[in-house]
Formats: structure tokens, sequence, C-alpha cells
């Protein structure tokens, strides 16, 4: 179950971790948070999936080959709010950054609003277990959430200058 879920902030990919792990398959959220290295991130999420919102900022397929990605496209004005709400920054830059990068990704595209909707085809692409509709339909309305306050920035620019040699 190797794959990573991709998105900016506030696009479910918190929930999406949640609805992906199962019968001691993992998928990571943040998964980033406390490495100090590419090296380090590898071997803490293994054959783990990862729901991560920075991973687009790397090249994936360069790192990770033969991963799928699932990409939630969502609203990112809302992402931009939140950003300068939350971490007074100018979310605007980043988001349009994110984006760019998201959009160079090869990977199997849902948009936000699309997610309840689309819960067998994104199991289904991101593992090979059995589609469980009875648990899909139990955690649909569940308001599974991180705070962007809890994420490990430092950890993202170990690795992004590692990475990038910046």
């Amino acid at each position: 179950m190797s794959f990573f879920i991709i998105g900016l902030p506030r696009s479910r990919t918190a929930w999406l971790a949640n609805f992906m792990t199962h019968n001691g398959e993992y998928c990571h959220h943040e998964g980033m948070n406390g490495c100090r290295s590419m090296e380090e991130y590898k071997d803490k999420i293994g054959g783990d999936g990862d729901s991560n919102t920075c991973m687009m900022m790397f090249d994936l397929k360069k790192h990770f080959p033969y991963r799928k990605i699932l990409i939630i496209e969502s609203d990112p004005k809302k992402t931009e709010r939140y950003i300068m709400e939350n971490l007074d920054l100018d979310g605007a830059d980043w988001v349009s950054k994110a984006i760019a990068q998201m959009d160079k990704l090869d990977g199997f595209r849902v948009h936000f609003d699309n997610i309840n909707n689309r819960l067998r085809q994104i199991w289904e692409y991101l593992s090979d277990a059995p589609y469980d509709a009875k648990r899909g339909n139990m955690i649909k309305n569940l308001n599974v959430q991180s705070n962007i306050q809890d994420m490990d920035i430092k950890s993202a620019q170990y690795i992004a200058r590692e990475v990038l040699q910046c």
C-alpha cells in the first residue's frame, strides 16, 4: 500500500489518512514530521502510505518512483486565508507554488467536493484490499482535522535543503 495523498492544507488529507488506515495497513499524515533527512523520512514511512501537504514540492517520481499518487484539488482561496490566519504568512505565494507543483504530478485527481462520492474509486486506486462500503459510509461524516501549527516546519526545511541542495 505504497502511495501518497497530496493536497493543499484543509483538503481532507488527514481524513483520507484515517480512511486509508485499515487492517494493519497504515497511512501516515504529515509523515515528514520529526524527520531530518529524506532517508529518515523514507525509513519512517517504509511501505506505508503518507498523506502530506508538503511533498508536492519535491520530485516524487525521483524519490518514490513506484508510489501511486492521489491528488486532491481544492479551493486555493480557502487555503490562502487559512495560512494567513494561522501562520501569519502570505498564503497566496505558497499556494500558487504548491498548485504549480501539483499540476505537474501524474496521478489520480479528485476534487475536494467529490471525495465522498468517489470513495470507492479512491480506495480501489490506492489499495489492493476490497473496498468496505460499510466502513466508508460510517466514516464519511467524521470531522478529522490536524492543526497546521502542529506541523513540523523544521523537518520540511531540513529535507528541502537536502533534496533541493539549497
